[in-house]
């Protein structure tokens, strides 16, 4: 890889680490896109809920037009061969962003998770219409977050009967939303602590913590993908905590 192939590569992947899509999504407040805010991730999705599901966020849109702007520019002046090395990886980029960003959030629900999983499939969608080497990468940010729906019991049966996908930090920040979501409804609202503080007091969440060690001290590495269960099995909520 030539000078000026290292250089596009490196300032596309600049490109989608400093782009208000993934920063504003997950917090990291670092983009110029973005506004400064202190309120709730996922504020913005009050008003309209069934519209903002269906829909990504502009942060996200703006990213893949971005991205295809770009491509489509290189595609004129570089050959197949050069595309492919400034392209190649992106989709695992994207992917780290998505799941080691978690770190930043300090509120997760049911319609923030819903609306991750949204993004993530716009993301795919756009690399798949540009002309690169077949990439999984998104796959992997895809499911951990569907891992949200398989609620603490399902995370650790899946690791048991599939091995483990992601490190010991990733899956209990996973229990941690699962146990401290708030703002939901009927039975996926079941069960939640008022704080993560709250519910990391709890003899249940100390036991799903102690289980998942146990299982990644044998556990052998996995791909990533898509979680299996569309729906949470009752078993698998997290405990009744009183606020």
């Amino acid at each position: 890889m030539d000078n000026f192939t290292v250089r596009v590569h490196g300032a596309l992947h600049n490109k989608c680490i400093a782009n208000g899509t993934l920063s504003y999504t997950l917090r990291t407040n670092k983009s110029t896109r973005s506004t400064p805010h202190d309120q709730s991730l996922y504020a913005a999705f009050s008003n309209s809920r069934a519209l903002l599901l269906s829909q990504p966020d502009q942060y996200i849109q703006a990213l893949n037009a971005d991205i295809s702007t770009i491509e489509e520019k290189m595609e004129s002046c570089l050959p197949a061969d050069r595309l492919n090395l400034v392209f190649g990886g992106i989709s695992v980029l994207m992917a780290h962003i998505l799941i080691a960003n978690t770190r930043y959030i300090r509120h997760f629900n049911d319609v923030g998770n819903r609306k991750m999983v949204r993004n993530i499939l716009a993301l795919q969608q756009n690399l798949t219409n540009i002309a690169l080497p077949e990439e999984s990468g998104l796959d992997k940010a895809r499911g951990f977050y569907e891992m949200y729906d398989l609620g603490a019991d399902g995370i650790l049966k899946h690791i048991a009967e599939h091995g483990a996908a992601f490190s010991f930090d990733n899956y209990r920040r996973m229990m941690d939303f699962i146990y401290s979501g708030s703002g939901q409804t009927g039975d996926l609202g079941a069960g939640r602590a008022a704080s993560l503080t709250e519910a990391r007091q709890s003899d249940q969440y100390e036991t799903h913590v102690r289980r998942l060690r146990e299982l990644l001290s044998q556990a052998q590495p996995v791909q990533a993908g898509p979680a299996v269960a569309a729906q949470r099995p009752a078993s698998a909520r997290a405990p009744n905590i009183m606020a």
